[in-house]
């Protein structure tokens, strides 16, 4: 019986270093803030794209700021989303914005919504055509991002 246990005692220390060597799956964490213009966006969505192409996404806060978790390491690739302007007649789902719209506010008396949406360049809004490219490392990642 105490051969057993030295046995299972000896095994355990070599599965948590292969496990540890193998890189098991972490928890990478990317947080920071998006503005477009000099100013915090304050409504919309950040996705992150690694090597095989899936999103690891987050929403972004009234000021700007946001916390994705579970992003991969290595390179990849940024999308920003907005949702709709109120009234726009499009579909309920997110978009890019339309360059030139920007400067537009409301009418007085038509703002509703409890957001704010700041329209940003559809380029953004898609993986193919962002040009937000980023490096993640294991743990913790600031990434601040200027959308011009």
């Amino acid at each position: 019986m105490s051969s057993h246990l030295l046995r299972v005692s000896c095994v355990i220390p070599v599965v948590l270093a292969t496990l540890t060597l193998a890189g098991c799956p972490s928890k990478n964490t990317v947080s920071g803030t998006v503005s477009y213009k000099g100013k915090a966006l304050p409504a919309g969505t950040i996705a992150f794209f690694g090597a095989d192409n899936k999103a690891v996404s987050a929403q972004i806060n009234k000021d700007g700021t946001y916390t994705a978790t579970g992003v991969p390491v290595g390179s990849v690739k940024v999308t920003v989303q907005v949702p709709p302007q109120q009234g726009s007649g499009g579909p309920p789902q997110m978009q890019g914005g339309v360059p030139g719209q920007a400067e537009h506010a409301p009418p007085v008396g038509q703002e509703s919504g409890p957001k704010e949406v700041v329209p940003i360049p559809p380029k953004y809004a898609s993986p193919q055509t962002s040009d937000l490219q980023f490096d993640v490392h294991r743990g913790r990642n600031t990434i601040d991002i200027e959308l011009k």
